[in-house]
């Protein structure tokens, strides 16, 4: 298939309707060695619709890189309430340490965002009178414990709750993104 994905046009045109411009927010779930589901919110720092993947960052010192490193698979959900339409995507996840988009990825985070990575460990006991550093710039090199994770999509599916009955569609990467509808 060449082109957008028509799952991941209609995720770009609801996030652009929902969020108005501010950060688009979703769930990710991983699991672990502990074979139990974690889920935590996360930023969507970019769609790249050219190859139906989904990009965001991480602390390598956290439990959700070491989820990642040890079943290297998640599924992303995101809640547009305007809309009332949930959207599910799953697959593989690339951990990038380096390399291609890695250095734009942290140059496009804000200040405060690159400055958290200087913290302490992400889970670690807080201690009292450790000064934080507040602020990172663009322009300084990435730290070591910034990671970007990429979602690489082998499955799309979208549930909009305002049609009656409740609409809800399956794209799937083996069937060269079409579109099928299921039930709810």
């Amino acid at each position: 298939m060449t082109g957008m994905s028509e799952w991941m046009q209609e995720l770009s045109l609801l996030a652009a309707a929902d969020f108005h411009g501010r950060r688009i927010v979703g769930a990710l779930a991983t699991s672990g060695a502990d074979r139990m589901p974690h889920n935590r919110m996360v930023v969507l720092r970019q769609m790249d619709t050219f190859s139906n993947s989904i990009w965001t960052t991480t602390d390598a010192r956290s439990e959700k890189a070491a989820q990642m490193l040890f079943n290297p698979f998640a599924e992303l959900v995101v809640w547009a309430q305007t809309e009332r339409t949930q959207f599910r995507v799953r697959g593989p996840v690339e951990v990038i340490g380096n390399g291609s988009g890695y250095q734009e990825m942290w140059a496009g985070l804000t200040d405060r965002d690159r400055a958290m990575f200087s913290w302490p460990m992400p889970g670690s006991p807080c201690v009292a009178g450790v000064k934080l550093i507040e602020t990172v710039a663009a322009n300084t090199p990435p730290a070591e414990t910034f990671l970007v994770f990429v979602l690489r999509a082998t499955e799309a599916e979208a549930l909009e709750l305002n049609e009656f009955p409740h609409r809800r569609r399956i794209w799937r990467k083996e069937n060269d993104w079409k579109m099928e509808r299921i039930n709810p």
